[in-house]
C-alpha cells in the first residue's frame, strides 16, 4: 500500500472486492473502484509538504485460519504512522483488522477488508 503501485494492487484484489471501515462505512464495492481511489491519494502524495502516513501490522497479532475451499481469513492488529513531507514520523493510532483471502486460479487475492476499532494508542 505505501509503495503507491496502483497496477500491482490491482493484481491483489478481487473484482468484487470489498473494504469496510468503522469510520466511515463500506467504502469500497469493487476492485476497480478501490484501486482508482488508492491512485488518487497516491497521486496527493508527491507534493513536497504532503500527508504521507503507513500502517504496520504488529506481528505478535496477526493469526491466518484457513476457510475451507474458498482460501483464508486473516486478522491482527497495527499502528498508524504520520509524517508532512520530509519532516518526522510519529504513531498516531491503532486499528484492527480481519481480511479474507480468495484462492483464485492458483493466486492468494484480497477479497474483503474490515478495518475496525481505530483508537489512540495504549
Amino acid at each position: 500500500m505505501e509503495r503507491c503501485d496502483p497496477a500491482a494492487l490491482r493484481a491483489m484484489v478481487t473484482d468484487d472486492f470489498e473494504f469496510f471501515d468503522d469510520r466511515g462505512g463500506l467504502v469500497a464495492t469493487d476492485g476497480d473502484a478501490f484501486v482508482a481511489q488508492y491512485a488518487t491519494r497516491c497521486k496527493g502524495r508527491d507534493a513536497p509538504d504532503a500527508w504521507r502516513s503507513r500502517r504496520e501490522a504488529l506481528d505478535e497479532t496477526v493469526a491466518v485460519f484457513p476457510i475451507e475451499q474458498y482460501g483464508a481469513v486473516e486478522t491482527g492488529e497495527h499502528v498508524f504512522y504520520e509524517r508532512q513531507g520530509d519532516g518526522e514520523e510519529s504513531r498516531v493510532g491503532r486499528a484492527r483488522f480481519a481480511q479474507m483471502w480468495k484462492l483464485e486460479g492458483g493466486s492468494w487475492k484480497l477479497a474483503r477488508v474490515f478495518s475496525y476499532d481505530h483508537g489512540p494508542l495504549p
